[in-house]
């Protein structure tokens, strides 16, 4: 069933002439392609055994509350999610020695996050507040990169600029010249929408080669306009899988497809004992089919997984992404554990500097000098202060 489903929302990429009708999008688990809001998957979940609230210390290590070893953080922005994740892999990945920390090792702990830049920030602030010898980048990855860690001969190839994959895709519309595409083949826009639905396409759940034999198989059953149009994509995706291939290069998709189908084929001989996964409010269903044949290997061995979610439940419409993700993590074993709203520093920034608060006895902040000489500039753009 789950194979069809991907099919019929597959089929949704291209537009519909009036000639045809476009099928409904199924309902999946992974939602929709293109459907970045994930308003399908808003259903509560499944009623969970919840652990209490976390204290609010971030320095104290999150261990399971439960046998479980899958744990869902969940909270508001801000409230500590990312330093409990961060401390946990501390913990594993640096021992304490005479002289300080140190490295214990590469692969006792990974932290995933959500682009490359991110990483790099959480190395840097890993290297500045650790004080560990010998730490290089090793814990710190992205889904893409991370199968460099645990799976012995897996490697990314190059992976091409926004450039280089513009360049390719016009030389694909050029070699292919499909009769749908011929007028506007030169311009850019095209081009960007071509590879965007390909690239919706490349981060499914279903690998590429299938998912586009599906197209294949359901255009014969669209009207003449809509057939012509995902014919013609049909090609020049191939056409562009084959430059690609030609010049030793691939998508990110590419890579993460390659990572999944290695995990459904059987655990890596090198498993992290803590994998911990930050900063997403929502995952391609690509990086989610990873996470869970990861998390699946992870427990297996004896491991822990710790996933963080911005969410709160009374505010539940503003994290409907995360909320779609959540539920189905929960579905799939994961015990929540919430933090409660927002943690501050003893002493703000204004206390320290001698500002008065509304403490009792304080005078109100409004009245303040350096407060009303705001209120002329506040009033022209149609704010104030009150005191």
């Amino acid at each position: 069933m789950r194979r069809a489903a991907e099919e019929e929302s597959i089929v949704v990429l291209l537009p519909a002439d009036d000639e045809g009708a476009r099928a409904p999008p199924a309902q999946r688990h992974d939602r929709p392609l293109g459907d970045q809001a994930a308003t399908a998957e808003r259903a509560r979940p499944p009623d969970r055994v919840q652990s209490p609230p976390l204290p609010g210390n971030p320095k104290l290590p999150l261990r399971p509350p439960s046998p479980a070893r899958l744990t869902l953080l969940t909270g508001p922005p801000g409230s500590g999610k990312s330093e409990i994740a961060l401390a946990r892999i501390r913990e594993v990945a640096t021992v304490a020695g005479p002289r300080g920390r140190a490295a214990r090792g590469t692969g006792a702990a990974l932290l995933v996050l959500p682009t490359y830049g991110a990483a790099q920030h959480a190395l840097r602030s890993a290297l500045t507040r650790w004080d560990a010898r010998g730490l290089f980048d090793a814990p710190f990855v992205t889904f893409t990169s991370a199968g460099e860690r645990f799976l012995p001969g897996f490697r990314v190839r190059s992976l091409p600029s926004a450039e280089e994959r513009d360049r390719l895709m016009e030389r694909a519309l050029e070699e292919t010249d499909p009769p749908a595409f011929r007028a506007a083949r030169a311009h850019r826009g095209l081009r960007a929408r071509l590879l965007r639905l390909l690239k919706d396409v490349k981060q499914g759940a279903l690998a590429p080669a299938p998912a586009l034999a599906a197209l294949a198989e359901r255009a014969t059953r669209l009207a003449a306009g809509p057939r012509e149009r995902l014919e013609g994509f049909l090609t020049v995706s191939a056409r562009y899988g084959a430059l690609l291939e030609r010049a030793d290069l691939e998508d990110h998709e590419d890579a993460l497809q390659r990572l999944r189908q290695a995990l459904e084929a059987g655990p890596p001989a090198l498993l992290p004992s803590v994998l911990a996964v930050d900063g997403f409010d929502d995952m391609t269903p690509v990086e989610e089919e990873i996470l869970l044949a990861l998390a699946s290997h992870i427990e297996r061995a004896g491991g822990e997984v710790l996933v963080t979610l911005p969410y709160e439940a009374a505010r539940a419409d503003l994290f409907a992404s995360a909320g779609g993700l959540r539920a189905r993590l929960l579905a799939a074993g994961f015990v929540e554990q919430r933090l409660e709203g927002f943690r501050r520093m003893p002493g703000g920034a204004l206390e320290r500097l001698g500002v008065p608060t509304h403490r009792a006895g304080a005078r109100p902040l409004a009245a303040e000098p350096w407060v009303r000489a705001l209120e002329a500039p506040l009033a022209v753009l149609g704010g104030g202060v009150s005191a």
